[in-house]
């Protein structure tokens, strides 16, 4: 069955550091996949402010999934579906965070806001916010932001910090919450059942197509969902074990051109 739809993360999989372009390559493969009537859309956990840099390489008619599944969006960042998170959990999260000394990161439709914007916020500035394309709040209480609704969250803090929190989150959890690491350094939060996997099915329906029509590239856990969900799950080069156990192919890293060796290989008909 011949591949329809492309949907590709962005940090790690589209691009790599903080680049605002796909390589030369990766670009090329994009245009030749859209060539052929192939439709490329963005499945990321940022949200759509700041993604604007890459939905240039979407195709205009298709849509994102954004914020890990919960927002799914037009190119141009006009929401057609939303799904926020849970007030108490939302609350669990940032009380929770702050417990540990973590930076605490919330995000509505409209705005973002810390806890705090010294110690391991500058992790988070330093690896999510490569261009200065919002503004930051910070805030004493979460209460101050939950009307606007929240989004998603994360726990922001150093890798070694972030691996000895998810033992505890993998042994507990967070009730009304569901969690993913989405890049070393922190972990995003969203609602149960939400997840780039079920976007990515919202999406197919909405464009008419079934899983295997669809192509799914990826390089963390948060990509995970949709990679078992596509026909076709690829995981990056760099992508942790577990990603690429449920792919179908494994590809090269970001800075390998993974992305375009995929689109060579299973949409161009090539030689990767």
């Amino acid at each position: 069955m011949a591949i329809r739809l492309i949907a590709t993360d962005i940090d790690g999989t589209l691009i790599y550091g903080c680049r605002e372009e796909p390589t030369e390559r990766v670009k090329a493969a994009l245009r030749a996949a859209q060539e052929k009537g192939v439709k490329v859309a963005l499945a990321t956990g940022r949200m759509p402010v700041a993604s604007r840099f890459y939905t240039r390489w979407m195709s205009e008619d298709a849509m994102a999934v954004f914020a890990n599944g919960a927002l799914l969006a037009k190119p141009g960042g006009e929401v057609e579906q939303e799904v926020g998170m849970d007030p108490d959990g939302a609350r669990e999260v940032w009380d929770r965070g702050i417990a540990l000394g973590l930076g605490v990161v919330a995000w509505t439709k409209s705005g973002l806001y810390l806890n705090r914007e010294d110690g391991p916020m500058k992790v988070y500035r330093g690896v999510a916010i490569c261009a200065p394309v919002w503004t930051a709040k910070v805030i004493e209480d979460v209460e101050e932001v939950i009307p606007e609704g929240i989004v998603k969250m994360l726990w922001v803090a150093e890798e070694a910090v972030i691996d000895e929190v998810l033992k505890d989150l993998d042994a507990e959890g967070i009730p009304g919450v569901h969690y993913m690491r989405s890049e070393k350094e922190y972990i995003e939060m969203v609602r149960p059942g939400v997840s780039k996997g079920t976007g990515l099915a919202l999406l197919a329906e909405r464009m008419g197509l079934r899983r295997d029509e669809i192509m799914a590239v990826g390089d963390e856990m948060n990509d995970l969902a949709m990679i078992e969900y596509a026909g076709y799950g690829i995981a990056m080069g760099s992508a942790p074990e577990k990603v690429r156990q449920a792919a179908v192919y494994t590809t090269g890293t970001a800075e390998e051109d993974g992305l375009a060796l995929a689109i060579e290989r299973f949409v161009l008909g090539e030689k990767a």
